[in-house]
C-alpha cells in the first residue's frame, strides 16, 4: 500500500473515532504521511548504510543535504517510496564517494582541502543566487518574500555553517566529517540544479515502471 494512501486510512479511522471534522482529517492524514515518510527513509537509509558499513558518512552525508534541503529546495521523488529508495541509494553513494575521497594523497593536505572548501562554498553560492530556493512545480513557492528569505538562510548556512565547519573538520584532521559535509553539500547542490531535477525524474520514472513490471 502507498504511504499516502496508508496516511488517508488511517485518518479516516482517526476521524470516525474522534468525531474530526474534513479539515482536521486532512490535516491528520497531511501529518501521518509526512511522519511514515521521513520514518521509511531513515530506516532504509540507516538499514543500508549498516549493511555496507557506511553508517557514520552516511548520516553525516545525510545531515548536511537535510539541513541544506529546508532551504534550498530541490529536485523530489513522485512518492514517498520512490523517495525512500533514491534518497538511501544517494547518501549511501555519498558515504562511498567520501570514503574514496580520504584516500586519495593529494586530498590529504590540509591547505588543498582549505581550498576545497572555500570553492565549494563560492560555487554553492552562485548555485543559491542562480537556483534556489528550487520548489518543485506541484508545490511553487509564490511569495517573493519567502523567497528572498529563503535565499538568505541558504547563504547563512553555507557560509556561516557549513564552511566553518568544514575548516574546523581539515585543521583538526576530521577526514571523516570534512568528507562526507563536502560530498553533501555537492549532492545538494546537484538536486538544486535542472541536471538534478532531469536526473530525478528520469530515475523516478524508472522506478515507476520497474515496480509496475513487479505488480
Amino acid at each position: 500500500m502507498a504511504i499516502e494512501a496508508l496516511a488517508h486510512r488511517l485518518a479516516a479511522m482517526l476521524a470516525q473515532e474522534l468525531s474530526l471534522s474534513d479539515d482536521d482529517r486532512e490535516i491528520a492524514a497531511f501529518a501521518l504521511h509526512g511522519i511514515f515518510s521521513v520514518s521509511f527513509y531513515l530506516t532504509t537509509l540507516l538499514v543500508t548504510a549498516w549493511i555496507f558499513g557506511l553508517l557514520g558518512s552516511a548520516v553525516m552525508v545525510a545531515a548536511t543535504v537535510g539541513v541544506l534541503r529546508t532551504f534550498m529546495g530541490g529536485a523530489h521523488a513522485s512518492t514517498a517510496w520512490r523517495c525512500g529508495i533514491i534518497g538511501a541509494t544517494l547518501m549511501n553513494s555519498g558515504a562511498l564517494l567520501a570514503r574514496e575521497l580520504q584516500g586519495m594523497a593529494v586530498l590529504k593536505n590540509v591547505e588543498v582541502q582549505l581550498g576545497g572548501a572555500l570553492l565549494s562554498a563560492a560555487f554553492a553560492l552562485v548555485a543559491i543566487h542562480l537556483f534556489c530556493p528550487a520548489d518543485v512545480p506541484a508545490k511553487p513557492i509564490t511569495d517573493p518574500r519567502q523567497r528572498r528569505r529563503l535565499r538568505r538562510i541558504a547563504r547563512w548556512l553555507v557560509a556561516g555553517a557549513w564552511l566553518p565547519l568544514v575548516v574546523i573538520a581539515a585543521t583538526r584532521g576530521w577526514a571523516d566529517l570534512y568528507f562526507s559535509a563536502t560530498v553533501g553539500l555537492w549532492i545538494q547542490l546537484l538536486l538544486v540544479t535542472p541536471v538534478g531535477f532531469v536526473w530525478s525524474e528520469r530515475l523516478d520514472r524508472y522506478l515507476t515502471k520497474l515496480m509496475r513490471k513487479e505488480e
